[in-house]
């Protein structure tokens, strides 16, 4: 039947965050060089969207206890992709927003999401 396990979710997760920065460093990159990004962004929060879902799914299968702090940080970034998606036309603007929003990502995976594997390593296999 298949490799599902705890580590298996948790090694599933580090692969989407490592696409989602790909994605980041992608769109930064279109950014600078005065590509059009609207095909990156509309990526990007597709992806983003199914990835967070598919963590708050495996935090309510594990009976995650912060899920409500994770889930509202998964929010914030959804409204932060959702206003670069508004900013297109703006490069410079553009340019900085994408910035802010890698440092927020990197954030979330060093906090919320590191927490989330740590609590997910000590559970049973």
């Amino acid at each position: 039947m298949g490799d599902h396990s705890v580590a298996a979710d948790a090694r599933g997760i580090s692969r989407e965050h490592q696409v989602q920065i790909r994605l980041m460093q992608a769109l930064a990159q279109a950014v600078a060089q005065g590509d059009d990004i609207a095909p990156l962004l509309a990526e990007l929060s597709e992806y983003s969207r199914a990835h967070f879902l598919s963590e708050e799914l495996l935090m309510r299968l594990y009976d995650y206890p912060d899920y409500d702090t994770h889930v509202h940080d998964h929010e914030r970034m959804v409204e932060w992709i959702e206003a670069l998606e508004a900013r297109k036309e703006d490069c410079a603007a553009m340019a900085h927003a994408v910035q802010e929003l890698s440092a927020i990502f990197m954030r979330h995976i060093a906090s919320c999401d590191s927490n989330l594997h740590g609590f997910m390593s000590r559970l049973p296999s």
